[in-house]
């Protein structure tokens, strides 16, 4: 009788794991990623990790909603029973389909287009929010209601110890990796951000391949030869680096083990 109890206690547990959350494991190194696995990282490491599916579409932004709750000045997603740990981690069982990714804390910088001191939105953009990720929320320990906190850290140019959320869909075709820059740079020309990148050979990737693959995407025609050795540097370390120069962005990116994409990009100068 204990043996079948036990038993059944199991099937139970396997079966709330399953359905209702996902396993969670701290690596350092990311490993070779199986189709329902999502390894999550960022540069620097050991922020806090929150993953839930996403519901946010069709919601209202309002007092009681699912979306952002007024009262408690809390986004749904930044619960407890949704922080999954600390980056890098692997995240397994997960099934396809559209979740969201929130990281915390963060220090927002926030860099004015304009001279308004009340601008907002489209005359503002955040600095320390990574620019090739997609952000569904930003969500600051000053309520929404303490408009004139929020105001007044507006126009210092800082939140400080904010979460960020960011758009993730999760196909059926093979693992996924989601690694998330916090700098205010976040290219290698800044010194700053690369101290930020933890130590140690952290991805694996062939060295030659990825520069050949570089040079073939335009880092010789534009004189960029130079930046490729600190780019295949922070790759191991961090498994993703912007690089490029005034001009052109080139987004590096690890995918997996021994995979990488690459993403050029030209900067449009804005016309404010």
């Amino acid at each position: 009788m204990k043996n079948c109890l036990g038993y059944c206690l199991i099937l139970i547990m396997l079966f709330i794991l399953q359905n209702n959350y996902c396993l969670a494991q701290k690596l350092e190194k990311m490993p070779q990623l199986r189709t329902d696995q999502v390894w999550i990282s960022s540069v620097p490491n050991g922020l806090n990790v929150y993953f839930a599916k996403d519901t946010t579409t069709g919601n209202v932004d309002e007092e009681g909603s699912k979306v952002y709750d007024r009262k408690k000045n809390r986004f749904y997603l930044m619960q407890n029973k949704y922080l999954k740990g600390k980056t890098p981690i692997l995240l397994s069982s997960i099934s396809p389909g559209k979740y969201l990714i929130g990281i915390e804390p963060v220090d927002l910088i926030i860099i004015k287009k304009s001279r308004d001191p009340n601008a907002f939105f489209d005359d503002i953009s955040f600095h320390n929010s990574d620019p090739t990720h997609k952000a569904s929320a930003v969500i600051t320990p000053i309520p929404l209601s303490s408009s004139s906190n929020l105001l007044k850290s507006f126009q210092q140019g800082k939140f400080k110890n904010t979460a960020v959320a960011y758009n993730f869909s999760k196909s059926d075709s093979a693992g996924s990796c989601f690694i998330i820059l916090t700098s205010t740079d976040s290219t290698i020309t800044d010194v700053k951000t690369k101290v930020l990148y933890p130590k140690g050979n952290n991805y694996d990737f062939d060295d030659t391949k990825l520069k050949n693959d570089l040079m073939n995407n335009g880092y010789v025609a534009l004189h960029l030869e130079s930046q490729i050795p600190e780019i295949i540097n922070l790759l191991h370390r961090g498994g993703k680096v912007i690089g490029g120069d005034k001009n052109t962005e080139f987004v590096v990116e690890l995918v997996g083990p021994n995979k990488w994409a690459i993403d050029m990009r030209i900067k449009v100068a804005n016309e404010r």
